[in-house]
C-alpha cells in the first residue's frame, strides 16, 4: 500500500521543511559563510561549532516529535514554550550539545564544557536568559530517574530560569546506549 497519496503535497511540505531549516541556519549564523549562496551542507560553516548547532536543532525537533515522550507538560511536544519567549528585538541564541558517559557527570560537564559555550553577551545587563534543555539517552537510562537527575540539577542550578514544565525535554535515542546527550538553547535577550 502506498502511504503517500498526494505526491505534490509531499514534495511541497518537504521543501517547506528543508527551506525552513535552511532559513534557521541563516538567521542564527554567528558569521558569514565562506560561500555567497551556500548549499545545505555548507550552512554549518556560519557557526563556530556547526555540527553542534545542527545537533541542537535536531534535538529540539526530536523533543517535539519523539513518540516515547515521558510527559506532556515538558518541552516535549510543546514547541510553544520556546516560541513564547522569543524576544521582539534582536537576540543571541547560544547553543551547546555534549555527550556524556552517564548522567551523573552532568555537573562536571556543565561547568567544563557547556556553560562556557552559553556565556552571556556584553551589553545585556539585567536581561534574563531563557534556557531550553533536551536530555537524550538510550533505553537503558530512559525513565523517571533521568527526569529526576536532570531536572534536579537544572532547577537547583537555575532556580529562577528553569522549570520542569517548560524548559526541559527528554528523548530516547537507542544509539546512545547508556550515554546521555545534553543539548541546550539559551536565548539571551
Amino acid at each position: 500500500m502506498n502511504n503517500i497519496t498526494d505526491p505534490k503535497a509531499f514534495e511541497e511540505t518537504f521543501t517547506q521543511i528543508m527551506t525552513g531549516i535552511q532559513d534557521l541556519f541563516k538567521l542564527a549564523a554567528e558569521r558569514k559563510p565562506r560561500w555567497d549562496d551556500p548549499c545545505f551542507f555548507q550552512l554549518p560553516d556560519g557557526f563556530e561549532r556547526g555540527d553542534e548547532f545542527l545537533q541542537t536543532v535536531l534535538d529540539m525537533i526530536r523533543c517535539n516529535f519523539d513518540p516515547n515522550s515521558l510527559g506532556t507538560v515538558l518541552l516535549n511536544g510543546n514547541i510553544g514554550h520556546i516560541l513564547e519567549v522569543v524576544p521582539q528585538n534582536p537576540f543571541r541564541l547560544a547553543y551547546a550539545s555534549v555527550v556524556m558517559e552517564n548522567r551523573m557527570e552532568l555537573p562536571e560537564v556543565w561547568e567544563r564544557e557547556i556553560a562556557p559555550r552559553l556565556k552571556e553577551p556584553k551589553g545585556a545587563p539585567g536581561a534574563r536568559p531563557q534556557y531550553f534543555i533536551v536530555a537524550t539517552t538510550g533505553p537503558e537510562g530512559y525513565g523517571l530517574e533521568l527526569i529526576n537527575d536532570v531536572s534536579t540539577f537544572f532547577i537547583d542550578h537555575f532556580p529562577d530560569d528553569v522549570t520542569l514544565g517548560g524548559n526541559l525535554g527528554f528523548c530516547l535515542d537507542p544509539v546512545l546506549g547508556n550515554r546521555v546527550r545534553i543539548s541546550v538553547w539559551c536565548i539571551h535577550p
